[in-house]
């Protein structure tokens, strides 16, 4: 499940238009990140917290978070 998630996330990131869009080994890293802080599924704070690991730019972490990060949860948690 928080693979399916953590993909569905990854590619809505995607379509944010950010400097450096995440790829494959970044959601790697993410869902390694994920499985540290012992998550089974996203929740809005986790991804907060472990943002670092999928986007490398202070400025694509900022228009994430402006997209709605909680929405963008929501959305990939109902894929």
């Amino acid at each position: 499940m928080l693979a399916r998630q953590v993909a569905a996330l990854t590619a809505s990131l995607r379509t944010l238009g950010l400097h450096k869009p995440p790829g494959v080994s970044e959601t790697i890293d993410w869902l390694r990140a994920m499985a540290v802080l012992d998550q089974i599924e996203l929740d809005p704070d986790a991804v907060s917290a472990s943002l670092g690991a999928v986007v490398k730019y202070r400025e694509d972490a900022e228009r994430v978070r402006n997209a709605g990060l909680a929405e963008l949860v929501a959305e990939a948690r109902a894929r």
